[in-house]
C-alpha cells in the first residue's frame, strides 16, 4: 500500500511497505529495560507518542506540519502532512520500540525508533521525507546523501530545511 503522490516528479509513488523498511541498514542497538514500547501515536514527520511520553526522532528533521514544499514541477504540496504519512505507514499500527538517547529542551524523550527491527529515523531519510539533522548527529547523512542524489521525497524540488522554516516562521 503506498500513498501516491503524483505531483513529486520522480517519486510518483512512495511505497512504504514491509520492503521499504528492509532496505534501510540493520541495527545492533539491542533492547534494553530503559526502552519505550508498544503502540504509537504519530504526531508529525520526526515525533511520536506513547501515552502521555513525546519521543523525538534521533538525528532527523521532518517539516512541520503545516510546511509547504514544491515538487519538480514547481507545484506546492503539503510536505509536512505528507512526511507524517510517511511515518504512520512506516509504523502500520505496529508496536515501536524506541531506544532512548537524550532529553530536549522541550522535555521529549529524542529516541532511535525501530518497528520490525527497521530504524524509523533512516527509512524516512532515505525516503527524503525527513533530512539529516547533523546537529545532533552524522547517523543519517549516508541516508540523505543518496535520498537527494535520487531526487525523492523533498529532494524531488526546492524545500525549506524544517529548522530554517521554523526559524523563518519565528521571525
Amino acid at each position: 500500500m503506498g500513498l501516491v503522490v503524483t505531483m513529486w516528479g520522480k517519486l510518483a509513488v512512495l511505497g512504504l511497505g514491509l520492503m521499504t523498511l528492509a532496505a534501510c541498514e540493520p541495527q545492533s542497538t539491542q533492547p534494553s529495560d530503559d526502552d519505550i514500547t508498544g503502540p504509537m501515536r504519530v504526531v508529525d514527520g520526526d515525533t511520536l507518542r506513547a501515552g502521555a511520553i513525546r519521543i523525538r526522532l534521533h538525528a532527523i528533521d521532518a517539516p512541520e506540519r503545516a510546511q509547504v514544499c514544491h515538487g519538480a514541477t514547481g507545484a506546492a504540496y503539503p510536505c509536512g502532512a505528507v512526511s507524517r504519512a510517511a511515518l504512520a505507514e512506516l509504523i502500520a499500527g505496529d508496536p515501536v520500540r524506541c531506544a532512548p538517547v537524550d532529553t530536549d529542551r522541550y522535555g521529549r524523550v529524542v529516541a532511535k525508533c525501530f518497528a520490525r527491527d527497521a530504524d524509523l529515523g533512516a527509512a524516512m531519510v532515505a525516503r527524503g521525507m525527513a533530512v539529516a539533522f547533523r546537529r545532533y548527529g552524522l547517523d543519517y547523512v549516508r541516508a540523505e546523501n543518496a535520498a537527494q542524489d535520487g531526487g525523492l521525497g523533498l529532494w524531488a524540488g526546492p524545500f525549506e530545511f524544517p529548522w530554517m522554516h521554523r526559524q523563518n516562521q519565528m521571525n
